[in-house]
Order: C-alpha cells, then structure tokens, then sequence
C-alpha cells in the first residue's frame, strides 16, 4: 500500500510537471510570436493607451496614485477580492487585468483573464527601485509588468526569463548594458539605496577569503518559490560555513526587519555561530568591494555583486542563476541558454522593468533614473508620508511585544 501511494504521488509529480512544462512551451511561443513582430518582451513593448481599462487587484490604497502613473493614459479600477466573481465579462481589446505578484488572488485573476481571452500583468517592484523601502511608503522608479508569470518564481516562465531564453540582443542595447555595468558600482546604486554611505574598513585576520551572506525576509515570496533545500537565512549560514570553514563570513541583516517582521529577526548569538562579522545599516554597494564573494539564496544582492566582478554563489533559484554566470547549487536544466554578463543586464535593467521619473512625472529610461536616485540619495529627507510610517510601524512593533 505505501509503494502504491508512493507511484500515485510520482505519478501527481510527473502529471503538474507536465503542466508546468506545456505552460513554459506557451510562454515561450508567445514570446516568439512578439520577436517575429518586432517587439521582444521589453519593458516598453506592451503601451497602455486611452482606451484600456485596467483592473487592478492586491494594490495597497498608497499604491494606487503609483499605478495609475505608470499605467497612464489607461483608466484604472481598483478592486477586493470578493469582487473578482462579480465582474463582467472582459474584452480583450479592452479590458485589462494586473495584480500584485505576491498576492493571494495572484494566480486566480491570471486565470481569471485567461478564461475571458484577456491580458493579464503581474506587477512587482523592479531592481533599481527608490532611496528607501517600500515599507516606509517610498514610491517606486520602476516596477515590472509581467505578462506571463514573475522573475522570482522559477516554477513557471516569466517575461524576464522568455527574454533571456529567446532574445537576440541588439548592438544597442548591449553598448547601454556596458555602461550600466560601469556606472551601476560607480555610483553605488542598489534597488533600495539604504543604509549608510561612506568609507567602510575591514579587518581580516592572516588575509582569509571574505564572503557575504546577505539576509532575506524569511517568508518573502523569492524564498518559498526559488528555494528547495535551504529556506532560512541561519540554514544558509550554517550551508556556507560547512563548505568554507577557514572564510571570514559577513553577514548583513535585511534591511525590511529593521522596521516590520521584527518577529523573523534571528537572535545575533545564532549568527555568530556561523559568522564572523555581522553588520547592519552599512549600504550594499559599500560591502561589496571588500567581498571576494557572495553566498545567498535568491537575495538581487547576488546579482548586483556580478557587477562588482565578484563570484556569485546560489543556493535558491534567482533570476539570474542557471546562465551560466553564477556558481549554481541547485539545477534548472530549462534554462539552457548561457549568458554574458551584458545581456544579463540588458535584460534585467532595460528590457524588463519600466522606469517613471517622479521629478518630471512621466516614464523614463533607466540612464535617467540613475541619475535622479543618485540625486535623491544625497539629498533625502523623509516627507510626512514616510515619517508618519516609520512612527506607525515602531508603535505597531512596540504593541506586538507587550502581547507576544
């Protein structure tokens, strides 16, 4: 009877894999079909025009002035949930679906839409985002509208990845790829810009190989979709600490638990078990000079550290692991293709996401929001927005500890 559940449980395996497959085959067609007709999967291929009416589903209410920007000149419909049943039917040359890509209702809108013949975007913050977190109501540069699944769930195709599969990048745009890759560290950019910057010293004792574990949001949407063996940032630190055991391990703290999901911080003598080093409100891009490398799970710190030169080990499924660019600890044969480094960026930085420049409020390139945040970073100063929700989030946090 056990042997017999067992083939009925392979037999499961192999039927959604199946699925999964026929899916990415789809995905993969289409993307074809967009190469043939001139306009490849980038991030301004899909134009939303008057006549579009966008139905948008998960979007918190300070979210909503940030879509309709990016969305415009399209009408924008805000919906719950439980409305999702009460819609009309849809028409294609009209109506048009996106949700959140981490929220619950992701996948029934997307099938929602499929089942009307309709279009369907799945949206997420993009990798050069903002001086500050989301979490404190920064408004985001850039946001990526995924026609086809998310960059940061390897179990079914995305836009991001159809592009690295299938694109053939022009002169153009690789001439562009080098000169993000040149100005990208220059500036010290990363998607979130926070913490401090300025000259940071590292002392390493008889000159070991210095490695940085960057730390996630444990329940983060990257690490239940692109992680098979190692879930947690201490299982990761133990993992890197047993294959480097004469390393100098730097561990830095996600930048998000200092302000929400205090609860999922790990205790720092748990740390040190494993670690060397930890530091906390030291920027990214002022760390990775001084690494020789980077072990993470999906953390877009790995990616960032590509443009640094340093040698990038991945013990999740990111978006840009299985290219051949990256030490891989997990496989993902359906990603054959091998990379350079220049249509890496290319397609992460300038084909995938959308950019909205809030200073002159209208969409922009990616050259141009690099120069605004590099800007914002040297003369931020929260507006009451933020602070209110920086106050809100301490208070909430100091409620939560007189009942845990």
């Amino acid at each position: 009877m056990r042997h017999a559940s067992c083939v009925m449980r392979h037999a499961s395996c192999v039927m959604r894999h199946a699925s999964c497959v026929m899916r990415h085959a789809s995905c993969v067609m289409r993307h074809a079909s967009c190469v043939v007709s001139g306009s490849a999967g980038t991030g301004t291929a899909f134009h939303f025009l008057p006549e579009h009416r966008l139905h948008a589903f998960g979007f918190h209410p300070w979210k909503h002035s940030v879509l309709r920007a990016y969305a415009r000149p399209a009408e924008v419909f805000f919906h719950y949930g439980f409305q999702l049943k009460h819609l009309k039917a849809l028409n294609p040359q009209r109506d048009i679906c996106c949700v959140w890509s981490s929220h619950p209702l992701a996948d029934k809108v997307a099938l929602f839409a499929e089942e009307q013949n309709g279009r369907c975007f799945r949206v997420e913050d993009g990798f050069l985002r903002s001086v500050g977190l989301g979490c404190l109501f920064v408004r985001p540069w850039s946001l990526v509208f995924d026609s086809c699944g998310i960059y940061y769930d390897p179990s079914k195709p995305s836009d991001l990845e159809n592009i690295l599969q299938c694109k053939s990048f022009s002169v153009e745009e690789l001439r562009r790829a080098r000169r993000l890759i040149a100005t990208v560290p220059l500036l010290g950019l990363t998607k979130y810009n926070a913490g401090s910057v300025g000259d940071f010293s590292l002392q390493v004792p008889d000159g070991r190989p210095v490695i940085l574990v960057p730390g996630q949001v444990e329940d983060d949407a990257s690490i239940s979709c692109g992680c098979a063996e190692i879930h947690s940032n201490l299982q990761l630190l133990r993992r890197v600490r047993e294959l480097n055991p004469s390393a100098w391990i730097l561990y830095k703290p996600h930048p998000d638990l200092q302000f929400t999901k205090k609860h999922l911080q790990i205790p720092k003598v748990a740390i040190m078990a494993f670690a060397d080093q930890m530091v906390t409100d030291i920027s990214i891009s002022d760390l990775l000079p001084s690494v020789d490398s980077v072990h993470t799970m999906t953390s877009l710190t790995g990616f960032e550290a590509l443009l640094y030169g340093k040698e990038v080990h991945c013990f999740g499924l990111p978006f840009y692991a299985g290219w051949g660019l990256t030490q891989d600890h997990t496989s993902y044969p359906q990603r054959s293709r091998r990379r350079t480094l220049e249509e890496l960026v290319a397609a992460a930085y300038i084909d995938y996401p959308r950019y909205y420049h809030w200073g002159k409020n209208q969409p922009c390139e990616v050259e141009e929001v690099l120069l605004a945040l590099q800007e914002q970073r040297g003369n931020f100063r929260p507006n009451w927005k933020q602070k209110m929700g920086r106050r809100l989030l301490n208070g909430f946090r100091k409620i939560r500890g007189i009942f845990a």
